[in-house]
């Protein structure tokens, strides 16, 4: 019975989640520790459809300097290495920063950085940017107007042309419809068991992930802030018109710096 009350509480809620949180006695101290995402099939299995979902709209080729914000245990990275010319690993997270290090030692094209949550620490992460990519991050966030300073950061280390992606925006809440997409998703792409597995691992291998919701929240990004980002920021904003996760309930955007 618990186990269905917390598949219900998955479908309604945000599972996909990410390790560039932002206070340290919140999301930033749960993700130092080792979580059940560190190296999970669920996270590498959404990246590979991501990055097949999202090829109509964004092209990787071999001349690109994409910086991964927010990379977590490295899944893009491990992905795209030897496909594109630089990746930038980013993380808040120490152990996150620590699994890249090592999982990508021998590797020259693909660096690793520990972010602080100072946005001034961007300008050292460019320049010559081609793309970069905020998987499931910017909800951790502590206001809009530090996601207005992102976007702004991440344009000074981008070449003229180049885009910010922004995947898995929007709001915490689902509707019926929404959670009956992300179902449906999940079955389409092969994700379902390991939903199931790792909701299974939620209920009894990891109280602090609901302590701290119920503590820190989520930053709820209305797509009027996009209406309206174009003209306060000086940037191209698209949004994808396809679902590119198992959230239904949360759109994605490619910002362009023209």
């Amino acid at each position: 019975m618990r186990i269905f009350q917390k598949c219900l509480q998955f479908f309604s809620g945000n599972p996909l989640i990410s390790g560039a949180a932002d206070d340290t006695g919140g999301w930033a101290g749960y993700w130092n520790a080792p979580t059940i995402w560190s190296d999970s099939a669920l996270w590498n299995r959404q990246m590979q459809v991501l990055l097949e979902l999202i090829e109509p709209f964004v092209k990787f080729g071999a001349a690109d300097r994409v910086l991964d914000f927010g990379c977590g245990s490295g899944f893009f990275a491990a992905q795209m290495q030897g496909q594109v010319k630089e990746i930038v690993c980013a993380d808040l997270s120490q152990h996150s920063v620590e699994l890249c290090q090592q999982k990508f030692a021998g590797r020259r094209d693909v660096s690793v950085v520990k972010l602080t949550g100072d946005l001034a620490q961007i300008a050292a992460l460019g320049p010559d940017c081609t793309k970069t990519l905020c998987l499931s991050v910017i909800q951790y966030f502590p206001a809009l107007d530090y996601l207005d300073e992102f976007i702004a950061a991440v344009g000074k280390i981008s070449v003229r042309g180049g885009v910010l992606i922004l995947v898995d925006v929007g709001r915490a809440e689902r509707t019926w419809r929404e959670r009956l997409l992300t179902v449906l998703f999940t079955l389409r792409h092969g994700m379902f068991w390991q939903v199931v597995a790792k909701l299974a691992q939620m209920q009894f291998s990891d109280a602090a992930y609901q302590a701290v919701l119920g503590r820190a929240g989520h930053l709820e990004i209305p797509e009027q802030y996009f209406e309206s980002a174009q003209q306060r920021l000086g940037v191209k904003v698209t949004k994808i018109p396809r679902q590119l996760t198992l959230n239904a309930n949360r759109k994605s955007y490619i910002i362009e710096f023209v």
